[in-house]
């Protein structure tokens, strides 16, 4: 029997590697879960900041959003770089959307970007865009999110 007889026909995988957005080298973790909603945060070097967001998240998860940039991002010179990961979020209140969009209005971070696969989040990003002078990138993936992740840590040697 030859060996082609024993190949598969499996695609190759989608990338050889995967920083689960660099997670493991992130620092000062902190996490939010109240049973229903779930926000897991980190940050790289005091210039990047990544959350992830799941589930139904209310006010008490952006008030610990916003809380954290503050101590760990914003207390540390320019730029600025936030990611969201907004993959597994289901749910969120009023609250959520002002909260947040009040705080890039008035931070003003060098970049943001989120990924999400969600007409809900694709209505409010677009609201937020509009008074934010469509500072938020959207991606449909995380790993399009990672491989922006990777080029801004590339960018700023973090």
């Amino acid at each position: 029997m030859s060996d082609n007889s024993r190949t598969t026909n499996r695609p190759p995988p989608a990338r050889p590697f995967r920083t689960l957005l660099a997670e493991h080298q992130g620092r000062d973790y902190g996490e939010l879960d109240d049973g229903r909603g779930k926000v897991r945060i980190w940050h790289l070097g005091h210039r990047i900041a990544v959350f992830e967001s799941s589930g139904s998240i209310c006010e008490a998860h952006s008030d610990f959003i916003i809380a954290f940039h503050k101590k760990h991002i914003e207390g540390h010179p320019r730029p600025w770089f936030t990611f969201g990961n907004w993959m597994t979020l289901l749910a969120y209140t009023p609250e959520v959307r002002r909260n947040l969009t009040e705080w890039q209005r008035q931070m003003r971070y060098d970049e943001t970007y989120v990924a999400h696969n969600s007409r809900l989040l694709a209505m409010s990003v677009s609201l937020a865009n509009g008074v934010l002078e469509n500072t938020i990138h959207v991606l449909t993936d995380e790993e399009a999110l990672d491989d922006v992740l990777i080029s801004v840590r590339k960018r700023m040697s973090v």
